[in-house]
């Protein structure tokens, strides 16, 4: 799955559940939920280094976000979003130390990653459509719970 599609199912958890170590939880756990299903992954690192960057601006979103909401529970979409992420981080690291030092590989630990849990994969275009729509369910559902106005 895209970093983004994590980040935003990690972020609709802490929407839902108001409680930054109940989100951070639900989002470490639905990581390994997506990747079982059926998605496209990158093959190149352009669009990889695009959703690394709409990842990383939509984590500074939630952050700023609980720094302005007093309200109990104001980080959990933070915390949720994160940790949905966080596992996508040894690859990322596996790519870019792999190609530096040829013949060693970066551990994986997270259990889609190692296999654990099978990795699903659908062709594009397919597999982008499922997680754009995955993406704007999870934005509406956030946008419902947590900005529209009462």
């Amino acid at each position: 799955m895209y970093g983004i599609t994590h980040v935003s199912v990690g972020a609709l958890l802490g929407a839902l559940w108001q409680n930054p170590f109940g989100a951070a939880v639900g989002g470490l756990v639905s990581h390994g939920i997506l990747d079982a299903v059926p998605h496209h992954d990158y093959k190149t690192p352009v669009p990889a280094l695009i959703d690394i960057g709409l990842s990383t601006a939509a984590l500074y979103f939630l952050w700023q976000k609980g720094n302005t909401d007093p309200k109990p529970g104001s980080y959990s979409m933070f915390a949720g979003g994160l940790l949905a992420a966080l596992p996508d981080v040894e690859i990322i690291m596996g790519y870019i130390l792999d190609k530096m030092k040829k013949g060693w590989r970066w551990p994986r630990i997270y259990p889609s990653h190692t296999g654990l849990i099978r990795h699903g994969h659908m062709d594009f275009p397919h597999g982008f459509y499922l997680q754009a729509a995955v993406i704007v369910g999870c934005l509406l559902g956030i946008y419902l719970l947590k900005f529209r106005p009462i």
